[in-house]
């Protein structure tokens, strides 16, 4: 009533405004409206404020998966394995899976697991407890999240959604659309429209329109039904390295918050571009061989960001960067920041760091995201070479990392970001030039 009376409704005012019109108002005019305008005017503030904290999207989800005990993760890594992204950072480390070709199935399973949906040369319907198939149409797809609580599954012909009802036998048009899936608690039936993709409530009628088609595909819900995830075309091409641009075809993976329509990247990858799941924790196995410890996406302090190489990448503290450097036969570059600098030297002729001994350097043997590594640092900080070598680091190519005199705190943190080193894709076949030479002082060349 005040609201309406004093004309603040339909409008977007601060705090302090919102306040001081009714009050000053209600002052000259009747003193006895100040009691209940300045109820109201609390009531504002309090809105106003749980509006204006929303937590962020990746925050939130973070903090709801360690909950619910769920990851997103990308399921095209090497065999058994996935890599799963820590949304919070933008990270990722490899897990591997207790059943792959669960996970990697083009079949689509009902809650409780009594039915499969499958296509061979048209769509499906398996029974599991009596063993029984029927076809339910010559046509058609459907994704993994087909199923609804109620024992109905969504797929589409052509330019038509339909839903099936598995105890009538029947299926029913819903719209037109295209990619349907079933959010877990049945609410939400999501589908491409042509343009964008729809959200629809089957209870309400209700429509929300997410994000445009056109380039984004991959759509899969999150366990609870509150997130959506998919891949859309665009992000950082990498820069440039040695043998040209890290990545010319780059991809984001998005999560769309359905409460609110709030929606932020999670990662970036190169083609080809592809569908990223959740998948529940219980499902992945995080788990080091015995006596061997290591510092992962996943347990890296937080504030650490990746810092991309192209073949290989570290984790680091907040204004680290990578720069690359002029390198005759080998990829040469150095990761900088805290006032240390990592050189690398990525080629067949690898420094093996034979000349760093025992006992005055501690040598160790272990194995670093899957590849044999040796790290060596010198007995007494700030006096030698404290580095980490792989004899084979992908692509027939060995790799040195290594800071030259580190103090105690820096040779401690340089030790850590080893641990962190992961290694991606070969790098591509075509070769540009390299930038000219940069000049760099107090770095430290390894001799051959």
């Amino acid at each position: 009533m005040f609201g309406r009376e004093w004309g603040l409704l339909g409008r977007n005012l601060p705090e302090a405004e919102f306040c001081r019109i009714p009050a000053c108002y209600a002052v000259l005019n009747d003193m006895k409206r100040l009691v209940p305008a300045t109820l109201l005017c609390l009531l504002g503030i309090v809105a106003l404020n749980a509006k204006n904290t929303k937590r962020p999207l990746r925050v939130e989800l973070a903090e709801r998966q360690r909950l619910l005990k769920y990851s997103l993760v990308d399921p095209w890594a090497s065999s058994g394995e996935v890599y799963v992204v820590s949304v919070e950072d933008r990270t990722w480390t490899k897990a591997k899976v207790k059943d792959i070709q669960k996970l990697t199935s083009q079949q689509c399973s009902s809650p409780e697991g009594r039915y499969t949906v499958f296509y061979k040369n048209a769509i499906w319907l398996q029974d599991n407890e009596s063993g029984k198939t029927q076809q339910v149409e010559t046509e058609g797809e459907f994704s993994t999240q087909c199923f609804s609580p109620e024992g109905k599954f969504v797929y589409s012909i052509g330019k038509i959604v339909k839903i099936y009802d598995v105890a009538r036998g029947k299926s029913t048009d819903v719209k037109e659309g295209s990619y349907p899936t079933w959010s877990p608690d049945g609410k939400w039936l999501g589908f491409d429209d042509g343009k964008h993709y729809v959200l629809l409530d089957l209870q309400t009628g209700n429509r929300k329109r997410l994000f445009s088609t056109k380039y984004g595909a991959g759509v899969d819900w999150s366990p609870d039904s509150r997130y959506l995830t998919y891949t859309e075309l665009g992000g950082s091409m990498g820069g440039f390295l040695f043998w040209g641009i890290k990545c010319i075809e780059p991809y984001r993976v998005w999560v769309w918050r359905v409460e609110d329509d709030a929606h932020d990247w999670v990662e970036e990858i190169c083609k080809p571009g592809r569908g990223f799941t959740w998948v529940k924790n219980s499902d992945l196995l995080f788990d080091k061989p015995a006596g061997e410890e290591s510092l992962s996406a996943g347990t890296a302090p937080t504030g650490w960001h990746k810092v991309d190489a192209g073949p290989f990448l570290i984790l680091a503290p907040p204004g680290w960067e990578f720069h690359q450097l002029d390198g005759a036969d080998s990829y040469v570059g150095e990761f900088v920041g805290n006032s240390i600098a990592l050189r690398f030297d990525y080629g067949g002729y690898s420094n093996p760091l034979k000349e760093e001994r025992k006992p005055i350097y501690v040598v160790i043997h272990k194995s670093i995201d899957g590849h044999a590594a040796k790290i060596v640092s010198p007995g007494v900080p700030g006096h030698g070479i404290t580095g980490v070598y792989f004899r084979n680091a992908g692509n027939a190519s060995g790799l040195t990392l290594f800071g030259k005199d580190l103090t105690p705190t820096q040779q401690e943190l340089a030790l850590k970001i080893f641990e962190t080193l992961r290694f991606g894709s070969p790098p591509p076949r075509y070769v540009l030039p390299p930038p000219p030479p940069r000049v760099t002082q107090n770095l430290f060349h390894i001799p051959d």
